[in-house]
């Protein structure tokens, strides 16, 4: 599946697969803030979309004569059907922009972001993927759904309970239950680190107390009969942070994710990188705890370093679950060299414990570290020597095909308006590693520079 995005901010076109691991790079302004926001509104949007997959009539009776039917799909009928549905969900997310990103309709002159599918996207659904259906509070599951091989499952649970199930909405639930199971697959649950996240916790209270001054200010003026428009002063990303940061105070410290249980190491290396880990106090909120001392620091009080990482930290410890997308939008921001090539180890001990990860980077190291996973992962003799002794991962290492790399550049040409920007695809393999252009020329100016003034040539 590709996401086609055309016109948004100062990007004139951007075709973007997502991998295991997906970077984003380039100069400033160029747009990749504003990809990645688009993209993941829209991921958003779509896993909240349904339309009914048909059922024939022959196919809902036997359901209820035999309790269970398995229907066939055919992928080029899935493609269609999902197209079309996404087909009107494109355009209305389109109109909707402005409010995601936060900017005026001018910026986003005729902006879209679409989706486009193939055969090939639903072939790998080898695995069970399943949904259930509870008629109301009074009956438990009476159906089951699931997708596997080539076939739709439906199992009947509750065969006696024949009245409320055969009512005219249940046939309704079970196709759009159907149509959900596929787009679910095709469009992971999303989870974003926004480049303001670093203030966010800090200016928590203040936020929240704007948030109640305008709330009141629409009850005064909905009993004065004036209208008020709610403006949209954040992008979608930053005001889904600050509703994070608000879920996260009422989960119990002890709380693990599935990811987080099952491996625990992740958590014991964001620790390392951050010096200490996140607690959550039922009365203080969010706290951080130094590894070399018996307190705990306020976030406000702690290093900029944590407070950068905070969002992705209480993600991966408390949320983040299997087929889970991850966007972090400069996950280097405070961050030592060093620290940012652990940072991109962790994210690919993340990707290949099954959450993809979305990073836009200015940082040549994270890069370089991306670039030596890939060139570590050859069983050549002299690769297993440097990982046993630089103390590399079996889990940190990475295949070509697992990564995605994208430089956001200005287009060529005149365009009307000023300067337009593409995001092109650069390629990753065992050879080259993973390189992007984007870095080259500043170091290679760089390389001169020193040349010329320590040997004058």
């Amino acid at each position: 599946m590709k996401f086609v995005l055309e016109n948004v901010g100062p990007l004139r076109r951007a075709d973007i697969e997502l991998g295991d691991i997906t970077v984003i790079c380039g100069e400033n302004n160029t747009g990749k803030t504003y990809a990645t926001c688009a993209l993941y509104g829209f991921l958003k949007k779509a896993r909240q979309l349904s339309s009914p997959f048909e059922i024939s009539d022959a196919q809902y009776s036997q359901l209820f004569q035999s309790g269970k039917i398995a229907i066939r799909y055919e992928p080029e009928k899935i493609v269609s059907i999902t197209a079309d549905i996404f087909s009107d969900a494109s355009r209305e997310y389109s109109g909707e922009l402005h409010d995601i990103l936060a900017c005026s309709g001018e910026a986003l002159s005729g902006a879209s972001v679409r989706a486009e599918f193939s055969e090939e996207d639903f072939a790998p659904m080898s695995k069970r993927m399943n949904s259930a259906i509870h008629v109301s509070t009074d009956l438990s599951t009476v159906l089951n759904i699931n997708v596997r091989r080539g076939l739709i499952n439906i199992q009947l649970n509750n065969r006696e309970h024949r009245e409320p199930l055969e009512s005219e909405h249940m046939r309704d639930w079970i196709s759009d239950a159907v149509t959900r199971i596929f787009i679910k697959h095709l469009f992971p649950d999303s989870f974003i680190a926004s480049v303001e996240r670093t203030g966010i916790e800090i200016f928590r209270d203040e936020i929240s107390l704007a948030r109640d001054s305008f709330l009141e200010d629409m009850i005064n003026c909905g009993r004065s009969g004036r209208q008020m428009k709610l403006p949209s002063n954040y992008p979608l990303s930053t005001r889904d942070n600050l509703k994070s940061l608000l879920r996260f105070k009422q989960i119990r410290t002890d709380h693990l994710s599935p990811v987080a249980m099952e491996h625990p190491k992740i958590l014991t290396d964001f620790a390392d990188i951050i010096g200490g880990e996140y607690i959550i106090d039922s009365m203080m909120g969010v706290r951080f705890k130094p590894a070399s001392a018996d307190i705990s620091l306020s976030i406000t009080e702690s290093s900029s370093s944590v407070r950068s990482l905070l969002l992705t930290g209480l993600y991966i410890k408390h949320i983040a679950n299997f087929g889970n997308l991850l966007i972090v939008d400069k996950p280097e921001m405070n961050l030592h060299p060093n620290n940012q090539r652990r940072i991109a180890r962790l994210f690919a001990r993340l990707a290949n414990a099954g959450v993809r990860v979305l990073i836009t980077t200015h940082s040549d190291y994270i890069l370089k570290e991306f670039d030596a996973l890939v060139l570590l992962k050859q069983n050549a003799p002299r690769a297993r020597e440097i990982l046993e002794r630089e103390g590399y991962d079996e889990r940190e290492l990475l295949k070509p095909s697992q990564i995605r790399l994208y430089t956001a550049e200005k287009a060529q040409g005149d365009h009307e308006g000023g300067p337009r920007c593409v995001l092109s695809p650069s390629p990753v393999s065992n050879e080259a590693g993973v390189a992007s252009r984007s870095f080259d020329k500043t170091i290679d100016d760089m390389n001169r520079l020193f040349d010329e003034i320590a040997w004058g040539k």
